[in-house]
Order: structure tokens, then C-alpha cells, then sequence
């Protein structure tokens, strides 16, 4: 146990005190917050843009209903009434104003727009990929063609805005502990996080321990520390020192992400644009967050342990590692059908297999808390699993982490099973 316990503390250490372990801890939150709020932050910027756009009016009835519905600001839009003669010539200034910088765009609404039917309009720019421009005219344009057709067809425009307008939804999450009102996107956003960083860090953590074991194999360092511990013990100290770093790694995100939401609300609201509370995290879904990562990655580190006493290089063991990524990619890939259907039969059986669970299991908790009994069931059967992996690639590990030169095939590995 003391060398064990030695092994382990050799693994954290020389993890910690890397850089790499600093730069990495610091800079995926300085990622998600920059992929989270960045775009958000140079929209809001853009906001203040101001655009000048001519509206060149075919139908002639456009002007005084687009004057009378400029709520935008930001939009400056000069409408001339023209007629299809005056086409050409219009065309051929406009693009010039356009070239020269004067304006920003020129839109012409055909004589037929305020006919019933489908009806194009032709925007001319020198940047025809601004979208948010594009839909600010298609949709001042539209609704003062729809008021016009409306008052044409003997309708009042402004009550057919009111009966037509839609609902409102608030959302309230129904629990044990109650009913709390939720908002639907922030719960997405927060379940996506933490199963995506579930995801991720199994893989990232279960690559680390096989890195680890090839590098001594291929170093020889590993014959010298087997003579003073057994493989069992080499195996235990490299999948619970790093699965340690992990802990404490996480540990630090989530000081970080607090920090930051609860300093950085004044920002978000008067910087980047972005209002409202935070939702918070339930205590049971952080408790089931913490199980099936360490659960999860007992089970993967255990079976990339095994890959690295295999392999002699790192480019043998990517060609190898597909089947164990793949066991995480498909409960991934199954994460969304999970999340709208939850206690459906597939969604129960997909989250009680073991290699499933830690993401599936874990999404049925932070989405609809699920039957104490399927939870226990799947925890039981993924100890099970974890202990008798780890004692068949326990001998995988005895013989293949000495094992140099070609790469074992799967009878050789079989016959370790049953020599070792």
C-alpha cells in the first residue's frame, strides 16, 4: 500500500508541477468564456453601426408607412418612388454610391409587392454577407408590404398584429424539492457543459494514462521501478495519480467559473450584452457529476492502460484507440435523444451499460432525476465492470508492459489472459 501510495503522489506531482498542467487549467475556461462571449461581445459593437440603406420603391405607397415603423435607429433608409423606366439609371448610380462608400446597400421592391403572392426583393452591396443588415430590410420592408396589403384587403393592420400575436413561454422545472421556474435554454446550455467537459476529460484523462505507460515502457524506465513494485501497483499509481489531477482540476474550473459569474455579471450585462441570473446547478447533479467521472474514468483510464502496455508508440495506439473512443462518442451521439426522452425504454437501457453510463446516467440526472433504483443499478454494474476490467487488463498490463518490438496480436493477447 505505502508504494502504491508513493506511485500515486509521483503521478500527481509530476503533473502539477508542470506547465503544461497551469497553461491547460487556465486556459480552457479563458476558451469557453472567449467561444461564449466573444461573438456576443463584437455583436454588441456592431450594434452601434449605424447603415444607410435607399429603398428604391417601385409600388410608390412604401415611404410613409416605413417612416412611420422606423423604431431602428440604426437604420437610415432613404426611399425614392420610382417606376420601371427609371430602372437602369438607378441601378447604375446606386452601384456607384455604393463603390464610392456613400451608402451601405440599395433595395428594390418590385411594383408587384403589394400584390398576394411570392414576391423577390434585390438587395445590391458591396458586403451581401451581412446578415444581420439583411434581415433588418427584408423584415421593415415585408412588414410595411403586409400593412399594405392588409389595409387593401379592408383589414386593420394594428389589430391583426394583436390577434395574431404570439405567446410567451416560462418554464418551470417540477422536482422532489419543489417547483422552480427554469429557463429552458440556460438548462440546456448548463446540461450540455457538463456532459461535453465529461466527455472530453475521459478521453483527455484516459489518453494522459496511456501516454504515461509509453513513455516508460519505450524509455525502459519501467523494468527498473518493476523491480521494486509489482505491475498491479504500477497500474494503481498511474490511473489514481492522474485521475487525482483531474479532480483537483477540475476543483479549480468551477472556482474559476464562479468567480467569474458572480464578478463578472456587470460585464456580461454592460460590455458583451448579455442580461439575466445565472441558473444554478442542484447539489445532486454536482454530487452525480463528481461519481461517474470518477467512476467513468476508472473505467476508460483502465482500459487505455491496457492499450499502452500493447503498443511500443503513440502512433500504433491511435491506430488502436477508435473502439474506446467510439464508447464514448455514441452515448454522446445519443446525448440529444436522451435529453427529449429520458424514460423511454432506450434511454433506460442505453444508461444502465457500463460504458454508457457516466454520460448517460448522468444526463437522466441533471435532466429528469430518474428511479433511485436504476441510478444504484447502474453504479452497481459499473463497479462490476470496472473491477473485472481491471482484473483481466491486470494481466494484460503484467505481461504487455514488458513486451518491446511487434505489436502483439490478439491470440498473443489472449494467451497472456491465460498465462499471466
Amino acid at each position: 500500500m505505502r508504494k502504491t501510495l508513493a506511485l500515486i503522489r509521483k503521478e500527481f506531482l509530476q503533473r502539477v508541477r508542470g506547465k503544461g498542467f497551469w497553461i491547460g487549467t487556465l486556459a480552457l475556461p479563458v476558451f469557453f468564456v472567449g467561444l461564449s462571449f466573444v461573438p456576443a461581445f463584437f455583436m454588441h459593437l456592431s450594434a452601434g453601426k449605424e447603415s444607410k440603406v435607399v429603398v428604391v420603391d417601385l409600388t410608390r405607397r412604401l415611404e410613409q408607412v416605413l417612416q412611420a415603423n422606423a423604431t431602428d435607429t440604426r437604420l437610415k433608409m432613404e426611399v425614392i418612388p420610382a417606376d420601371s423606366a427609371q430602372l437602369p439609371t438607378l441601378k447604375e448610380q446606386l452601384s456607384r454610391r455604393i463603390s464610392r462608400g456613400e451608402i451601405d446597400a440599395a433595395l428594390f421592391v418590385p411594383a408587384s409587392a403589394t400584390k398576394p403572392g411570392t414576391v423577390s426583393l434585390e438587395l445590391y452591396a458591396k458586403n451581401v454577407s451581412n446578415f444581420e443588415l439583411n434581415n433588418a430590410l427584408k423584415t421593415r420592408v415585408s412588414e410595411a408590404v403586409v400593412e399594405i396589403r392588409l389595409l387593401d384587403s379592408g383589414f386593420d393592420p394594428m389589430l391583426v398584429r394583436q390577434l395574431t400575436r404570439g405567446l410567451e413561454l416560462k418554464t418551470f422545472k417540477v422536482g422532489k424539492t419543489g417547483v422552480q421556474q427554469r429557463s429552458a435554454g440556460a438548462e440546456f446550455m448548463i446540461v450540455y457543459l457538463l456532459v461535453f467537459s465529461l466527455y472530453m476529460t475521459l478521453i483527455f484523462y484516459g489518453t494522459f494514462v496511456m501516454r504515461g505507460v509509453i513513455e516508460e515502457k519505450s524509455s525502459r524506465a519501467v523494468e527498473t521501478i518493476l523491480s521494486m513494485v509489482r505491475p498491479s501497483q504500477l497500474m494503481a499509481g498511474k490511473i489514481l495519480g492522474i485521475g487525482a489531477v483531474g479532480l483537483v482540476q477540475y476543483f479549480l474550473w468551477l472556482v474559476m467559473i464562479i468567480l467569474f459569474l458572480v464578478l463578472g455579471q456587470h460585464w456580461l450585462q454592460s460590455v458583451a450584452g448579455v442580461g439575466g441570473s445565472v441558473g444554478s446547478i442542484p447539489a445532486g447533479t454536482l454530487a452525480a457529476f463528481v461519481v461517474f467521472f470518477v467512476l467513468g474514468y476508472l473505467l476508460f483510464s483502465t482500459l487505455w492502460a491496457a492499450l499502452g502496455s500493447i503498443v511500443n508508440s503513440e502512433s500504433e495506439a491511435q491506430q488502436l484507440q477508435f473502439p474506446l473512443v467510439m464508447l464514448l462518442v455514441i452515448p454522446f451521439m445519443a446525448m440529444f435523444y436522451v435529453i427529449n426522452a429520458p424514460n423511454t425504454t432506450v434511454s433506460v437501457v442505453l444508461s444502465l451499460v457500463p460504458f454508457f453510463a457516466p454520460i448517460l446516467m448522468f444526463l437522466r440526472i441533471a435532466v429528469d432525476p430518474p428511479a433511485l433504483w436504476q441510478v444504484a443499478l447502474s453504479v452497481v454494474l459499473l463497479v462490476l465492470t470496472i473491477w473485472g476490467a481491471i482484473w483481466v487488463v491486470g494481466r494484460i498490463f503484467r505481461v504487455g508492459i514488458l513486451m518491446t518490438g511487434k505489436r502483439p496480436t490478439l491470440p498473443e493477447i489472449l494467451r497472456w489472459l491465460r498465462h499471466a
